[in-house]
């Protein structure tokens, strides 16, 4: 997670960013494909991302909510938690923002057809 997107460059207003920053966030774990409008995802078994295996939404949603906080323990940042390190504390507030409801998170997977990145 060290080494994704400057999310500074991106506008949290713009739903789009928004999915560029989810691309970005899961890139060592997930990989989305785009099949004619239909969004694919592929939860990546090994270090290099060449063994893959297709996943729903559920288990991506599940992973953003529970596991990925579980890797990275900074992201179940609270009000009353003291985090000196201020691109910890801009990240934390963007993932709590954009991942914060289920709701919001197949949006954003949806809205990834309209990327051309992927």
């Amino acid at each position: 997670m060290d080494n994704f997107h400057n999310d500074k460059e991106l506008n949290f207003k713009f739903e789009l960013n928004k999915s560029i920053f989810l691309i970005d966030i899961l890139k060592d774990y997930y990989e989305f494909e785009n099949k004619n409008k239909m969004i694919l995802i592929f939860k990546k078994n090994n270090k290099k991302g060449t063994i893959k295996e297709e996943v729903s939404i559920d288990n991506l949603i599940y992973f953003v909510q529970i596991e990925l906080p579980k890797i990275y323990p900074f992201l179940n940042f609270r009000k009353n938690w003291q985090i000196r390190d201020s691109e910890k504390t801009d990240l934390i507030t963007r993932y709590q923002f954009c991942f914060g409801d289920i709701d919001t998170i197949k949006k954003l997977i949806d809205n990834i057809k309209y990327l051309k990145i992927v």
